[in-house]
């Protein structure tokens, strides 16, 4: 296995595992709208964010040797926004 497919693999597990903490985020927001609450922003700039960082991890796997520096470099900046977005919520019981 290349760098670039053991990067892109563990890329894709680590989708797997956000996407399981923004589906907590919509249990709380069902929950929240439930109670009369607005925790719909929340889970929605995650989604956005989560979205953004798909769209690059797309780029990421489609670009050429000689663009994938680049493209790894953009899919880590909206990664780390992501992960920050959720950091918050993975302390939450």
């Amino acid at each position: 296995m290349t760098i670039r497919e053991f990067y892109e693999t563990k890329a894709a597990e680590r989708f797997v595992a956000v996407q399981s903490q923004i589906l907590a985020m919509a249990t709380r927001m069902q929950a929240a709208v439930e109670a009369g609450e607005a925790a719909d922003q929340e889970f929605v700039a995650a989604q956005s964010l989560h979205d953004e960082a798909r769209r690059e991890f797309e780029l990421l796997k489609s670009a050429h040797e000689d663009q994938w520096g680049a493209a790894k470099t953009s899919f880590e900046t909206a990664w780390e926004k992501l992960d920050r977005a959720l950091a918050p919520v993975s302390s939450r019981p």
